[in-house]
């Protein structure tokens, strides 16, 4: 059965260690990882740069990878480069309370507390000198040792020598075309990678060298480029693929668990004659390379830094491609607090004892209370058939089919859309009965 269903089981630690330490292994960095370098701290860069040279001769760098780190370099820098100078501001305000207290202009404290006013002041001088040596210490050599923008970028360099010779040739129009066709119908059944950049990136597109690119379909090119690198080289057996990308669309994940690749893309690379395929994220692989290449030397602070960058990263990535059903829509469906300061219960108690009401206004409030009621049952059914059923396709993920999961997500579709429009309905309801006090 494995040999026929490979795609769902993952790689063993002795079929790891063997991965890395075979001359038929390529690496694969996906562009984040390098960004990364222009984030982190110089040790931590110095501890990764020093792992990849011990796997140079066997890297292979697609040209989506390396399109995209040229386009977002830049801005990468900047950002860095902002953060580290918003920091040198606040702290160069750290004394600003104090001053009001050592300012000539309020005589009304140094004339009453003389003594306490000489404190303030002598605090405050001493606060401010730290706060420069601090600055001067911490955070200029950092701006200098960052600013890639005005001086020449060592990483680049470093990118730009690693790379030489390895670098696949770019997508002709005509190829990026037929990509384009496919990821339309593999986006339209959620089948990575990439889907999730949909949402945000559209329609939009960008252009390089003569050939026009869809952006959404970035990840698809990039993967189209490692399943041609595999099938039309006979000397490649084994692709390990590093990426800070955590998305649904690469990953396979149980109860907020990655467990490994998807087994769609798992299935389609091994399906090339390799005979492994496995995926790290950057910390993981800094990990996995100090337990089975030898000469690596790595310090656990650089692993723990880009551990805190990739959980950043994660966090900015959950909030910005929440899709069905995990959406941004769906994320009331399991609020109790549906109605905002309209207090039901206390509804009730005003029906029973107010005068002000005619027979029929209180007739028509307990028939809204009524059909409201009957919409909260409604939708905790729903509530508790949405829950058992995400919990079966969690638990029994390794053995149904993509089409069996792609109908039980699209059920599951279904159940949030029913449970939405109870919503709807009900804040309807509910602002109707409270229009009646």
């Amino acid at each position: 059965m494995r040999d026929r269903f490979k795609g769902f089981y993952g790689v063993t630690e002795d079929v790891e260690k063997e991965m890395f330490s075979s001359r038929k292994t390529i690496f694969i960095f996906d562009t984040n990882c390098f960004l990364n370098l222009y984030r982190c701290e110089k040790e931590t860069k110095n501890d990764f740069i020093s792992v990849v040279e011990l796997i140079k001769d066997r890297l292979w760098f697609p040209f989506q990878i390396c399109l995209e780190y040229q386009r977002n370099r830049l801005g990468v820098i900047s950002s860095s480069l902002k953060n580290l100078n918003e920091i040198k501001k606040e702290l160069s305000l750290t004394t600003d309370s104090i001053n009001v207290f050592c300012n000539d202009s309020d005589k009304s404290i140094k004339n009453k507390y003389h003594q306490l006013h000489s404190n303030l002041c002598l605090l405050k001088e001493d606060i401010e000198q730290k706060v420069k040596e601090f600055i001067v210490e911490n955070i200029d050599n950092r701006l200098s040792d960052n600013d890639f923008i005005s001086k020449s970028d060592e990483i680049r360099n470093w990118i730009d020598m690693i790379s030489i010779g390895k670098i696949a040739e770019p997508l002709k129009q005509d190829e990026i075309n037929k990509i384009n066709d496919l990821g339309n119908k593999r986006y339209s059944v959620k089948v990575g990678p990439g889907w999730m950049d949909e949402k945000e990136k559209k329609d939009s597109e960008s252009f390089f060298d003569g050939v026009y690119y869809k952006d959404k379909y970035g990840d698809l090119y990039l993967w189209h480029e490692i399943l041609n690198k595999v099938e039309h080289d006979d000397n490649i057996k084994n692709v390990i693929f590093i990426t800070n990308d955590v998305k649904n669309d690469w990953w396979y994940k149980v109860h907020g668990k990655t467990i490994g690749p998807l087994e769609c893309l798992r299935t389609e690379i091994l399906n090339k004659n390799l005979n492994s395929f496995n995926m790290y994220t950057q910390p993981s692989f800094l990990s996995k390379a100090k337990s089975f290449l030898s000469e690596v030397n790595v310090k656990d602070s650089s692993i723990e830094e880009l551990e805190r960058l990739s959980e950043e990263k994660k966090n900015e990535i959950l909030n910005k491609y929440k899709i069905k059903p995990y959406s941004y829509y769906y994320k009331n469906i399991f609020s109790d607090d549906l109605f905002g300061s309209v207090d039901l219960d206390n509804e009730s108690v005003t029906l029973s004892k107010s005068n002000d009401f005619s027979s029929d206004m209180i007739k028509r409030k307990h028939n809204l209370i009524k059909e409201i009621d009957s919409l909260i049952d409604q939708k905790d059914r729903l509530k508790e058939e949405y829950n058992k059923t995400r919990e079966l396709i969690n638990d029994n993920q390794d053995y149904i089919t993509k089409d069996t999961s792609n109908e039980a997500e699209l059920y599951l579709d279904s159940l949030g859309d029913r449970i939405i429009n109870i919503e709807s309905r009900l804040k309807g309801l509910a602002m109707s009965l409270f229009n009646m006090r």
